[in-house]
């Protein structure tokens, strides 16, 4: 019967021949766990915690998965976890396919019986649709001899397995009619068309995209791209790879030549990414981002079916309850060891996200800079 071990590293290059390893044999299908755009993480988002990468084997000879994660000194207690910027999070280990099923039953059961000294261990924001994150509750961690409790961040999303019109009736009446007003209005005033552009396409309109994410409300408030260099380093990177790997997709709505709002993520596994989107404050009365994704539903729907849904994250900001019609929760989960210690700090966790929830009812947890 094989026995797994979990090993534990302080820098992302002493795994980088592993890293390469799983990758080929997965066949470069996670776009988030290239090498580079984990590294590129670690130096422009990682803030002041330390890397932690754990490596997954199997009878100690066989690599099975490599989890990314930051350790942070909290209330005196090591805090192992992932790597959590809102949007660009990278939550998930690599992991070979033929073991991405088990993982984390396996990662657990190692963690329990290792020598790593840790007090908490943080999981931040799971998407619940994933099959592979199904079975992670409360009983999975009772069983390993962990306590733990979810905080739920509710998703927003779109169904694309659907015809258009179907996700359009089911939008409410007064929706539905700003759109059509909206949309005859800006065709009357302004010759108007969408592109969307993929992978070195997409990649070659960058600079455009940042100007126009640039305007708005975000510029007002400080968290576009462009006025936060280490996020837009990180985010250009990612382009980058995300060009490489055939993944990445850019939309624009423009009007009389000139791109008035934008959008930029990638698909992964049937799933576009809504990573950020902005438009140009001089349109704003026209709702352009509104607009461009209604508009990408129905090029989803018609020209890429493959894609059935599209994900646009946690936090409302106002606006995306009245185009979703999936609201699956995003989910992190605090882990605390047998130890007398982290047994205080799970109560005091615990406590604390009890009372935050009651009285920021409905606002995001963490205002800052989330990355969308």
């Amino acid at each position: 019967m094989p026995t797994y071990t979990v090993e534990c590293h302080d820098d992302l290059q002493n795994v980088k021949d592993l890293w390469h390893d799983i990758q080929t044999e997965n066949g470069y299908d996670s776009p988030l766990h290239d090498y580079d755009v984990v590294s590129a993480w670690y130096c422009h988002l990682g803030g002041g915690d330390r890397p932690r990468i754990l490596s997954l084997w199997e009878n100690s000879n066989r690599c099975i998965g490599i989890y990314p994660m930051l350790l942070e000194k909290k209330y005196g207690a090591r805090v192992l976890k992932t790597m959590y910027s809102g949007a660009l999070s990278i939550n998930l280990p690599l992991v070979r396919k033929a073991y991405r099923d088990d993982f984390f039953t396996l990662f657990f059961q190692a963690i329990s019986s290792s020598s790593l000294r840790w007090e908490i261990i943080k999981l931040s924001w799971f998407p619940t649709y994933l099959k592979p994150l199904e079975s992670l509750n409360d009983s999975f961690f009772r069983k390993m001899g962990f306590r733990s409790f979810p905080i739920d961040d509710i998703g927003y999303g779109v169904d694309l397995q659907k015809e258009f019109n179907s996700y359009f009736n089911g939008l409410s009446p007064k929706t539905r009619k700003n759109v059509a007003y909206l949309t005859r209005k800006l065709n009357r005033s302004h010759d108007v068309r969408f592109e969307f552009l993929h992978n070195q396409d997409a990649l070659d309109s960058w600079e455009s995209f940042l100007d126009i994410e640039c305007s708005g409300w975000k510029k007002k408030c400080g968290t576009s791209l462009a006025q936060n260099p280490p996020y837009r380093t990180y985010c250009h990177n990612l382009a980058v790879s995300l060009c490489r790997e055939g993944s990445l997709l850019m939309a624009f709505l423009t009007a009389d030549e000139v791109r008035i709002a934008g959008m930029f993520g990638y698909i992964q596994r049937g799933v576009y990414y809504a990573l950020r989107s902005g438009y140009l404050e001089k349109y704003f009365d026209y709702s352009p981002s509104n607009l461009l994704l209604v508009e990408m539903v129905r090029y989803f729907m018609i020209q890429m079916p493959d894609v059935n849904r599209i994900d646009l994250f946690p936090f409302d900001y106002g606006y995306k309850h009245k185009w979703s019609d999936l609201h699956e929760p995003y989910r992190t989960f605090m882990i605390a060891n047998a130890t007398p210690f982290s047994k205080l700090l799970y109560f005091f966790y615990a406590f604390k996200m009890k009372h935050l929830n009651k009285s920021k009812k409905g606002l995001p947890r963490n205002q800052a800079f989330n990355g969308q």
